[in-house]
């Protein structure tokens, strides 16, 4: 098994709302081998998205994938607080002039299963609390 353990903390928001209600999600990103992985150019996702007020300590489950250089997609399913599925999509620009920020920062929509866009968010990778972690977190 290929994979890693992450967490990402922000805020969301809903509508036009500004992106300041707390935001978490952990998720464990797995692939059986290198080479599906390779083959793939993606993992699949599972852990736990807390969207405080919206989707409190929701199962999340989706792919984490890498469709050209440079760029990360986070693509997962959870269900809000009164059980509708939805969906978060954001994705990581990687630039190497840039490689901290754009490797840790992530913006990202909140849509329903139609595809319709709810809400935003906005969550960041926080190296110094959780580099370490995240660094054991690795299997090859």
């Amino acid at each position: 098994m290929v994979g890693f353990r992450e967490t990402m903390t922000g805020g969301y928001g809903l509508g036009d709302d500004h992106v300041g209600a707390p935001m978490s999600f952990t998720l464990s990103a797995r692939a059986a081998t290198l080479g599906a992985l390779v083959r793939r150019r993606s993992l699949d996702l599972s852990g736990e998205l807390d969207a405080v007020g919206f989707a409190d300590h929701r199962p999340l489950r989706g792919e984490l994938s890498f469709p050209r250089p440079g760029i990360i997609r986070y693509d997962f399913g959870f269900p809000n607080n009164e059980g509708v599925a939805c969906r978060f999509f954001g994705e990581k620009k990687v630039r190497l002039l840039d490689l901290l920020r754009t490797m840790t920062e992530l913006d990202g929509d909140i849509r329903d299963a139609s595809g319709r866009r709810l809400g935003r968010a906005r969550v960041r990778f926080d190296v110094r609390n959780d580099l370490g972690r995240f660094l054991r977190s690795f299997a090859l």
